[in-house]
């Protein structure tokens, strides 16, 4: 008889593992598969906009995704070499001989800028216009110069990517994920009022 009971002892004993290891690996993989749903609720998606018309260019950032983005580097490029602001873009264009000699005639002009650095948030389905530069028939002037944008940003719980666009010349890449953001470079806008070389 005892070992009888003994048999049944350790027959309930293994069932009581194995229903604890089954639930224990229950539990692992809905922390998995709520953990993944609440990134995918705070997963932000930056994508750069580019509207060129006869009369000039619009550059917006947006994001696509479902959280905030916070943006910890953002770096510009104009014709192959680094700009530090928005100002190394508008001297480009304003030293090109055809949008120059509009310039010079009078035509009518407006120029809005914004800066990105580290302590920018581009909230879920917000457009945040980066440039706009509206001068009449100044597209062909315009387009001739290549600007390049990297962004570096996280969302709330850490996880981060890097973003690459060429507004106008390709599609853009999708953000690719990294450990974290290695540089905190910054766009800025012009500190003063550019002024038109003579």
């Amino acid at each position: 008889m005892n070992e009888r009971a003994f048999k049944l002892d350790f027959l309930l004993a293994l069932a009581a593992v194995l229903l604890s290891v089954v639930t224990t690996a229950s539990l692992i993989y809905q922390t998995s598969v709520m953990r993944d749903q609440y990134q995918t609720t705070i997963w932000p998606y930056l994508s750069v906009d580019s509207a060129y018309d006869q009369d000039g260019i619009v550059l917006s950032l947006n994001n696509d995704g479902f959280g905030p983005a916070l943006v910890k580097s953002a770096s510009l490029t104009v014709d192959g070499k680094k700009a530090a602001s928005w100002d190394d873009y508008i001297k480009v264009l304003f030293l090109d001989p055809a949008l120059r000699a509009k310039i010079h005639r009078g035509t009518r002009m407006s120029l809005t800028t914004t800066s990105v650095d580290g302590g920018t948030i581009v909230r879920p389905s917000q457009q945040l216009q980066l440039f706009k530069f509206i001068v009449p028939e100044s597209h062909a002037a315009i387009i001739k110069h290549q600007v390049d944008m990297d962004f570096c940003y996280c969302s709330l719980n850490g996880s981060c990517w890097t973003f690459h666009a060429t507004p106008g010349r390709a599609l853009s890449n999708s953000p690719q994920p990294t450990p974290a953001c290695a540089t905190h470079d910054q766009i800025n806008s012009p500190v003063s009022v550019f002024r038109m070389p003579k």
